[in-house]
């Protein structure tokens, strides 16, 4: 196939929304440790060790995540890790102590693990060689998009309505 006809933009689309999400989540931590350190008792520097923890178990579990997709499909692991991602979002959201902050944001970073790692797979199993680079593209805007206006709207939002909201 050539140019637009039969390219599937809602699949695209999808995808690049999962690379957006996780990028942001991963990139709007850091503007927020003062506000997180703040509202739970502890300085900045500690409270960077919730960007630590999610960094490395989202290294780690792409590791897993990719053979893992391999052996059961990329759909069943990109879907559960979205579920674990909103699931552990959504309980950040709630979080009152700094324990349980690290502890969910270990728990999202093995979420984020599986997004960027099966969202491309999932691309290159999904579209035909010729319009997998313009696939490639789509997705790779989200990585970008989401420091442009993901990062600076989530900063925003927390300055107004506080760094829980942005989980929320």
């Amino acid at each position: 196939m050539s140019g637009d006809k039969g390219f599937q933009w809602t699949v695209a689309l999808i995808l690049f929304g999962v690379l957006f999400l996780g990028v942001s989540d991963t990139q709007l931590v850091a503007p927020l440790l003062p506000l997180i350190a703040r509202d739970l008792g502890t300085t900045p520097g500690h409270a960077g060790i919730i960007v630590t923890t999610y960094s490395l178990a989202a290294a780690v579990f792409a590791l897993i995540a990719g053979p893992l997709s391999d052996r059961i499909g990329r759909k069943k692991v990109l879907v559960s890790g979205l579920a674990l991602f909103t699931f552990a979002s959504f309980l950040t959201y709630h979080v009152s102590t700094f324990t349980a902050l690290v502890i969910l944001r270990a728990m999202t970073g093995l979420a984020a693990g599986t997004l960027s790692t099966c969202a491309l797979s999932f691309a290159g199993d999904y579209y035909p060689y010729e319009q997998r680079g313009r696939a490639m593209g789509v997705l790779s805007m989200g990585y970008f998009v989401a420091f442009v206006i993901g990062v600076p709207a989530g900063a925003l939002a927390a300055a107004r309505f506080g760094w829980h909201w942005v989980f929320g």
